[in-house]
């Protein structure tokens, strides 16, 4: 219609001027005043009605060119559809925290030695942060080691074998009371002198033997012996002397013996003396009791025990850093007691750290233990950094209407230089397609009657048809097509021409999280497909 119309006004005017042509030729040639007129007024008229057809023509063809020029669509934005990757993410903002952070106090009382380190330091597993003055400590763990010595002689003493000498000993002792208990009731005879003689003998061999027993318990210099040593050391003489009054005992006896008769005095303590020595023979043959080695391995355990408590107390008079780390906190004094109402150092860990997030009730039903997390580090613009939800707290955390959950996130180990208190946003992917057809939210739009979405799509240069399409996965920026489009084809943003930038989108009403949280999704699309980006909740 638009190319026929010219050509229509053209050739219309063209008769009408050749008719006004001939009406003219035919004028010149009458002579007739009357009919001249009439044929001059005939070409007027024909010439003027071909200059109002002609303009009448070109105004409609003007007015014409003018309507369908307004009625051909205007494309705003086109677009050919292609396939990407899609997913919804839940971001969430948080700090660095250290994963492992521990206060020290001393569990003794004694005047601070030294603090070899301060505030700001950095320390590393093993190294001494702290330590007291451990003079008095050192000198009873040396008192401890002392009376373990003696318990664990006098235990081996106990339980070791009898010896020759001891036995025999005991033998005669017998063989000498036996003796005088059997004369005891007779008179002085050369039988009960020899008795009293072998008696006298045997005073003074008990008398050696007392001799020898004092040496050995005095052959340690009396520092070994511990606090009683001295003590010890009279008794031991005591016993010593004590044993050569026995032999001076002896001997008047035998001298008594000699001059008189037994009576019934002689005969009780020969029968008592008999008793005692067989049951010291007794003893060394059979060893010791069961109670006396009970008696000598209580002993002995009480003096390991004390040894083992001396050298605790001795180790807590040390801080020593359980793990490398950063001292955040020193509060110690040289030569003064340390604080009891505050913690002596802290130590903080800075091989790992752990964000604590608060996610909404609605979205936490989506998180689960191991889950990947990036995080952005807002200090480290182009770190690396991420990590895996390590703990999701049971209980609750209300705050009005708002439910929250307490979510950990654990840290993997970067080399990017992270500091404790560090702003950081959590990003979790909560669900995520790939090589699916997207399309940006901007070119859907729906219907708010039917709800049916739908997109329009160029089936001809300057054709195009609204499509209807059934969505997926949604983000705040794309979603992704289930049917009604394939990936090739061009969708497009048509304009009245009025306004060329505006075009209904499609409202998909993903609400943002509370407790700093929300959801977040964007595209990674392939050749045509969709630009790719994310959105904040």
């Amino acid at each position: 219609m638009n190319q026929e119309l010219p050509a229509l006004i053209l050739g219309t005017t063209l008769a009408l001027i050749g008719i006004g042509i001939v009406v003219w030729w035919l004028s010149r040639r009458i002579t007739q005043p009357g009919l001249k007129r009439t044929l001059l007024r005939a070409v007027v008229m024909v010439t003027a009605t071909a200059l109002v057809v002609g303009v009448g023509l070109s105004t409609v063809n003007s007015q014409a060119a003018n309507q369908a020029e307004a009625e051909t669509p205007v494309v705003a934005e086109s677009l050919v559809v292609g396939t990407g990757d899609l997913s919804v993410s839940l971001t969430a903002a948080g700090s660095l925290l250290p994963a492992d952070e521990k206060a020290f106090s001393f569990a003794i009382e004694a005047p601070v030695l030294e603090v070899p380190v301060e505030v700001g330091d950095i320390v590393a597993k093993g190294d001494v942060l702290a330590r007291l003055d451990t003079t008095d400590l050192e000198a009873q763990i040396a008192s401890a080691e002392i009376a373990l010595a003696e318990a664990q002689a006098a235990y081996d003493h106990l339980t070791a074998p009898a010896r020759d000498i001891d036995i025999q000993i005991a033998e005669a002792s017998v063989e000498a009371a036996q003796a005088s208990l059997s004369s005891a009731d007779q008179g002085p005879s050369a039988a009960d002198v020899e008795i009293a003689r072998l008696e006298a003998e045997l005073a003074k061999n008990q008398l050696w033997q007392t001799q020898i027993n004092r040496d050995v318990r005095l052959a340690a210099n009396p520092e070994f012996r511990g606090e009683n040593a001295y003590a010890q050391e009279v008794s031991t003489n005591a016993g010593v002397e004590n044993q050569e009054l026995s032999v001076q005992a002896a001997e008047v006896e035998y001298q008594g013996t000699l001059e008189e008769g037994p009576d019934a005095s002689s005969l009780a303590s020969a029968n008592a003396q008999l008793e005692s020595a067989q049951a010291e023979l007794d003893s060394l043959l059979s060893g010791p009791s069961e109670a006396e080695l009970r008696k000598a391995s209580i002993d002995l355990e009480n003096a390991q025990l004390n040894l083992a408590n001396a050298q605790q107390t001795l180790e807590q008079a040390v801080l020593v850093a359980p793990f490398d780390g950063f001292v955040a906190s020193e509060n110690l004094t040289v030569d003064s007691l340390p604080p009891e109402d505050e913690e002596a150092i802290t130590l903080i860990d800075l091989s790992q750290f752990i964000v604590s997030l608060s996610i909404d009730e609605t979205d936490i039903v989506e998180i689960s233990l191991g889950q990947t997390v990036q995080l952005a580090v807002q200090a480290l613009a182009d770190a690396q950094v991420t990590g895996r939800i390590t703990y999701i707290d049971l209980a609750p955390t209300s705050s009005g209407e708002l439910v929250t959950y307490t979510t950990e996130v654990t840290v993997d180990p970067t080399d990017a230089v992270l500091r404790p208190g560090m702003s950081t946003v959590a990003t979790i992917v909560l669900e995520e397609l790939n090589e699916v057809i997207t399309v940006p939210n901007r070119f859907i739009t729906t219907d708010g009657t039917t709800q049916q979405s739908a997109v329009t799509v160029q089936v001809a240069p300057g054709t195009y048809q609204s499509v209807p399409v059934t969505l997926g996965l949604r983000t705040l920026e794309d979603s992704q097509i289930l049917s009604g489009v394939n990936a090739g084809q061009t969708i497009v943003i048509l304009s009245s021409g009025e306004d060329t930038t505006e075009q209904s989108g499609i409202g998909l009403g993903i609400p943002g999280l509370g407790g700093g949280a929300g959801r977040t999704g964007g595209g990674d699309p392939g050749a045509g497909g969709p630009p790719s980006g994310g959105f904040g909740g």
